[in-house]
């Protein structure tokens, strides 16, 4: 029954595979279905069984699988129904995005026959998804003085779902200043922009709050929104207002350098930096420069080296104000210094009259002296003083001109020196004072009026105030060139005073002189050339602040008005202060437009009323500084970009660029995306400053093909313009084939037919084009090929007979490479093994075996170990062992050995006798386990090895047995010699035999025991008896002889044989002795007819008739006589037949033995001729 199993399995995989064979060829099938996304697991796809036409009992038999075309597995295949059911839940917009149709591919296998048959399944969108904004709030900024009209672009909505599901409108919350309007884009993608209707006011409103709603069109409706705020940036249309108009402080003259004066503050309505104040001195005249500091920032003033009160006693400073968006605003600060006694009083000695004649009168002058104090106030206020001790006295004349006089009268004899100290001192707190020594000398008169030395005298007064009256001339004239405005600046009238000193008699006088002031000074301002910035967004009427002229002049030499030169986008306004100086503003008639005019230059003229009229102009560059009145403006609307994918990171991908025709900050654009999706972001960066679009993550086409970005451009000023970036990411040969591999047939019964499938490929590669083209080939010359089955699979099909013996396995390596440049390749290796088929017969290792046996071995004795083996595997490479026949020998048809069906040892089956049955031969079989069985015969054949079981057997003389003796006798013959016997006489001849072979069929004889030892000698190899020397009549008449006959085994076995020899010349005369051997009892010829004994001559008489030696030989196989040339009395065996096994190791024939062809003489005939004369 195996065996039938067995046979009936092979035919039915060659069917199988032929069967299969033939439908692989078939139509493949194509399969088509739909269903919604988010359908849950284990929901039904489509019939399969029932669109295929296939039976349901069939499918599981027939072991149909799904095989996904993607990394993951989205459906199964119930074998039970047959219905395709979803693996898990799918999510369209996660798998396919934005793509417009949604298709998943299976393909599904069916074996016996094989068939693949192609499906898609259409993953239908649902309104699962509400539009959403990649922000829940954003800010945008928008400049107040932004005109109405002016769009701004906003993030648009992003909804995952297509179709009427997708996106479909937007919505705004109302507001009276701005409303809302969708575009449609050249991608069919609605983009919402707000336009402002109103213009805008930062004071009033500073931020709007609008609500923007993104709807789509599923049933129901599903929204998003978002909240925008709005905030309105400053126009810098406020200029600084000051907090005061003017700012007074009064400072000491000893303050310290880096004192802090006071502060000025201003303040702007505007905000960011159109309120940042700047502060700065506006045409602060030279010699004020390096007095005072002012901080730009604080508007703190502070001493930058030391006042004096005595140079300047008041500043007037000129402070500006200036927004970043260039209006200005002024202010005045008016510093007065307070004095501080910090000057000493210094005495002037003007003139001293020494010596003085001592009779002088009362109240002469003998001195005159100043007192100079720089300080003012009580610090100014100085009193002199002399020493109360001395003749002379203070009287002071007017103002600090002091006069030593007499106030005693003078005593040359008594007193001719005299030292006055004058002190100084100031009302200062502390007092600071000053004192000057005056030697005044007494001079003798000696009753003599005193006598000048000359008539008259001259005094000098001090440089640049006193003028010298020469003696011929009493007319004051001017002694240089004086400058009114040097001496008196502004002040007016300018008088200069003198005092003039009268002698003889000594008198002074006060003289005051008016300089008249004369045109001689032009107007002129502190810089020739002034520039001043004003924003373009600054409102008509505004006011800049062009400081004034200086002239020093005064009354109508003094300026007097302003001219500027036409201009229709500016006129002059001259105010006038409280002092009187006239102050020029520029007044701005028209809007300014940088973008038209980036610059105005004016020339102001400032004319003074003396005749002829002098003038003194400067230049004024007005620079329009920008007011981001412009948005900026991309250079593209939509910036569409293929890159290679695999970019390192960090390479710059594209440039995005945006000009502003403003200028300064508002002209500094920054970048940045502003809708953008979170797998883009990822990717690419956007460097703010420069546009620069970097890679800074992988880019991988079968990861994402395209992506979309809104770039926005956004100014200093807030204004900002968006354009779309549209990235195609363009296919790199970066993916390596990829193979799956479906074994169908593994192993591969070795008769498997060429042409029978054994597994089936199919490879993907995730690139597209060429890069995607995918080939397979097969590595190294093996019995299998590859076909194309369809796109993508391949089917491993034989291609020539295989042979398990030969190779029993197969590592096939399929490579599959793609068309890309350079071309990338994979490989996969499959191990196919070969199962056995039974197609090998059982092989000895040996056609025929050849054993040797000792004889009379042990039943069960191993004879040999005979091996075949069977190349096949299992149960038909199984050898099993039988005897199938062969030749027992003489021992009849049962074999005398068996052997075992498993090892094939073969073992006796009862003990073997040479002498029976010197060799045989058995047919061995050797059959496998397969099915069907599968044999084959070696020939055993064993020889029999002798052994020397078996003793000598004496033929002549006769055994007891053979002579008719009874039980126990011994054997004996009769020999008759005749007296005359010489030496070397033949009495007899012993003849024995043994039935063993080789060594231990070779016999030797002794003569053992002898009535006359030294009468009769045996031969050792003969056995024939001969006389030693000549019968003697002495010798008794009847001898008994006894010889033993040894054989050559190991160990050796002997038979004795006895010989009765009668000494007679006849027989009548050997009678009597016989009778008598009789009558003893040996009984050996008793019952013997004479006749016999006649026949014993007639034996004797053959027997020397012959001349030749006689030999008996008996082994297992063969037994017979042997007459040899020689002698018929040799008993030695001769040589074997050619055909007979060689003597065991040792075994060698007898030194000295004599061979000769043996005349074969049958053992019957023998005993037909002696035996019955013996018996």
């Amino acid at each position: 029954m195996c065996a039938a199993g067995r046979r009936w399995g092979r035919r039915q995989r060659v069917l199988l595979w032929g069967v299969l064979l033939a439908a692989w060829e078939a139509a493949w099938g194509q399969l088509r279905y739909s269903v919604p996304e988010e359908m849950p697991k284990g929901s039904f796809v489509g019939d399969v069984a029932k669109d295929l036409g296939l039976q349901l009992p069939a499918l599981s038999h027939r072991d149909a699988h799904v095989f996904d075309t993607g990394r993951t597995r989205y459906f199964f295949l119930d074998l039970q129904n047959g219905h395709l059911s979803m693996m898990e839940q799918v999510d369209r917009e996660e798998i396919c995005a934005a793509v417009p149709k949604c298709v998943l591919n299976f393909e599904i296998l069916v074996k016996q026959p094989m068939n693949i048959y192609k499906g898609e399944v259409e993953i239908l969108d649902i309104n699962d998804n509400a539009p959403s904004f990649p922000e829940r709030s954003s800010v945008l900024e928008i400049i107040e003085y932004t005109a109405p009209g002016a769009r701004f672009p906003l993030e648009k909505a992003h909804d995952p779902d297509i179709g009427v599901n997708s996106l479909q409108n937007y919505e705004c919350s109302e507001s009276s200043y701005f409303t809302l309007d969708v575009k449609n884009g050249d991608d069919d993608v609605k983009y919402p922009e707000l336009i402002l209707v109103k213009s805008l006011d930062r004071e009033e409103q500073a931020v709007h709050n609008l609500i923007l709603t993104a709807t789509d069109g599923g049933s129901p409706v599903k929204s998003g929104s978002t909240t925008i705020q709005i905030v309105v940036l400053d126009g810098n249309d406020n200029a600084p207002e000051f907090t005061q108009s003017v700012y007074k402080v009064t400072v000491r003259e000893d303050v310290a350098v880096g004192t802090r004066v006071l502060q000025v503050t201003a303040t702007d309505r505007d905000e960011g930096p159109n309120a940042e104040v700047k502060y700065s001195f506006f045409k602060i005249p030279e010699k004020f420069d390096k007095t005072f500091k002012l901080d730009p920032e604080s508007g703190e003033i502070e001493i930058t080296e030391k006042l004096n009160f005595e140079e300047h006693e008041f500043y007037e400073l000129v402070v500006q104000a200036r927004d970043a968006g260039g209006l200005a605003s002024h202010s005045k600060v008016h510093i007065k210094v307070a004095d501080v006694n910090n000057h000493v009083p210094e005495i002037v000695i003007m003139s001293v009259f020494s010596p003085v004649p001592e009779d002088t009168p009362l109240g002469t002058v003998i001195a005159i002296f100043s007192v100079q104090d720089r300080d003012s106030g009580a610090n100014g206020e100085v009193q002199c003083s002399i020493t109360e001790s001395l003749p002379f006295r203070l009287e002071k004349s007017f103002d600090n001109y002091y006069r030593v006089v007499t106030a005693e009268l003078l005593d040359r004899e008594q007193e001719w020196e005299y030292n006055v100290t004058v002190r100084a001192a100031d009302g200062g707190r502390p007092s600071l004072q000053s004192s000057r020594v005056l030697c005044v000398r007494v001079l003798d008169v000696n009753d003599n009026a005193p006598v000048f030395l000359q008539e008259r005298y001259s005094a000098r007064l001090n440089s640049n105030r006193h003028q010298h009256l020469p003696e011929s001339n009493t007319n004051l004239r001017v002694n240089e060139r004086i400058d009114r405005e040097g001496i008196c600046g502004a002040v007016s009238p300018c008088v200069l005073r003198l005092e003039a000193v009268m002698e003889n008699p000594f008198d002074m006088f006060h003289v005051s002189v008016t300089i008249q002031d004369i045109n001689d000074n032009a107007p002129r301002f502190n810089k020739e050339f002034v520039t001043i910035e004003i924003i373009e967004s600054t409102p008509p009427g505004s006011r800049f602040a062009l400081g004034s002229g200086r002239d020093p002049d005064i009354g109508a030499n003094s300026l007097q008005k302003y001219e500027l030169t036409p201009n229709p986008l500016f006129s002059l306004l001259v105010r006038e202060s409280s002092d009187g100086t006239k102050h020029a503003e520029l007044v701005l008639e028209k809007n300014l437009d940088r973008e038209k005019q980036k610059n105005h230059h004016l020339i102001l003229t400032a004319l003074d009323g003396g005749d002829p009229v002098r003038s003194g102009t400067a230049q004024i560059k007005i620079n329009v500084t920008d007011a981001n009145d412009n948005p900026p403006v991309f250079t593209k609307e939509i910036y569409k970009v293929r890159l290679m994918e695999n970019l390192p990171e960090g390479s710059l991908a594209f440039q995005v660029k945006a000009t502003d025709s403003d200028e300064g900050t508002n002209a500094e654009i920054a970048y940045s995306f502003s809708d953008i999706a979170d797998s883009a972001r990822q990717l690419f960066s956007l460097d703010p400053r420069t546009g620069d679009v970097k890679v800074t993550g992988p880019l991988d086409y079968e990861e994402g093909k395209y992506y979309e970005a809104t770039v926005e451009g956004k100014d200093g000023g807030g204004l900002t313009a968006q354009a779309k970036v549209h990235i195609d990411i363009t296919d790199v040969n970066d993916n390596v084939p990829t193979l799956s591999l479906l074994p169908i047939l593994n192993p591969i019964p070795e008769d498997s037919v060429p042409g029978t499938v054994v597994a089936v490929i199919n490879v993907r590669d995730r690139d597209s084009g060429e890069n995607g083209e995918v080939s397979c080939n097969m590595d190294g010359n093996l019995p299998f090929r590859l076909e194309t089955s369809s796109e993508n699979t391949y089917k491993l099909i034989i291609a020539s007979t295989l042979d398990r013996e030969t190779v029993s396995s197969y590592n096939i390596t399929i490579t599959a490479r793609d068309r890309g440049s350079p071309a990338l390749s994979s490989s996969t290796e499959l191990v196919l093994e070969v199962s056995d088929v039974n197609d090998n017969a059982p092989v000895f290792e040996e056609a025929s075996y050849s054993a040797y046996v000792r004889e009379n071995n042990p039943v069960g004795a191993l004879v040999l170990r005979v091996v075949a083996r069977d190349l096949d595997l299992g149960a038909n490479g199984r050898v099993s062992y039988w005897l199938s026949g062969g030749s027992a020998g003489a021992l009849g048809a049962a074999p005398p050995v068996s052997v075992e069906a498993r090892s094939g040892a073969v073992y006796a089956q009862r003990s073997l006798d040479y002498e029976q049955c010197r060799e045989f031969t058995v047919a061995v079989r050797a059959q496998d386990g397969g099915s069907p069985a599968r044999s084959s015969t070696a020939t055993v054949r064993v020889f029999v090895l002798d052994q020397n079981d078996n003793a000598p057997r004496v033929l002549y003389p006769p055994p007891p047995a053979a002579s008719g003796a009874a039980p126990g006798s011994v054997g004996s013959a009769f020999e008759v010699v005749p007296r005359s016997a010489s030496s070397g006489y033949l009495v007899g001849k012993v003849v024995a035999v043994d039935a063993d072979a080789g060594r231990n069929a070779w016999l030797s004889y002794e003569l053992v025991q002898a009535s006359e030892p030294a009468l009769f000698r045996v031969g050792l190899q003969s056995g024939e008896v001969r006389t030693a020397r000549a019968v003697s009549e002495r010798d008794a008449a009847k001898q008994r002889l006894v010889a033993v006959v040894k054989d050559h085994g190991e160990p050796a076995l002997s038979a004795t044989a006895t010989l009765h020899v009668v000494l007679a010349e006849s027989l009548q005369e050997a009678l009597p002795e016989l009778q008598q051997l009789l009558a003893a009892g040996s009984g050996a010829l008793r019952g013997v007819p004479a006749t016999h004994f006649v026949g014993i001559d007639g034996v004797r008489a053959f027997l020397h008739s012959y001349s030749h030696d006689v030999s008996l030989t008996a082994d297992s196989r063969k037994s017979h006589l042997r007459f040899s040339a020689a002698s018929c009395c040799d008993t030695l065996p001769a040589r074997p037949p050619p055909d007979e096994p060689a003597p065991l190791l040792g075994d060698q024939e007898p030194a000295g033995a004599q061979q000769a062809d043996p005349v074969p003489l049958p053992v019957s005939s023998f005993y037909l001729t002696f035996l019955p004369f013996l018996s």
